[in-house]
């Protein structure tokens, strides 16, 4: 695998564990988010509570399965 949205977007992927700085969590996260991707990402998963309220949301519009 190469990038984060080629893992994201493997159709033999089914659970993705986002495990970079918190500061590069939104950029990851997001293209988990788009596809469709179960997830785990390390605490803190947003930088503010409106990100972590964002990947919530977005989550559960799509019954993602998520850990923090």
């Amino acid at each position: 695998y190469g990038s984060t949205s080629e893992i994201a977007a493997h159709p033999n992927v089914d659970f993705v564990a986002v495990s970079v700085r918190s500061p590069n969590h939104y950029d990851a996260l997001i293209l988990v988010l788009d596809a469709g991707k179960d997830f785990f990402i390390k605490w803190l998963a947003g930088r503010y509570t409106k990100v972590t309220l964002e990947f919530a949301e977005k989550a559960h519009a799509k019954g993602l399965r998520s850990m923090v």
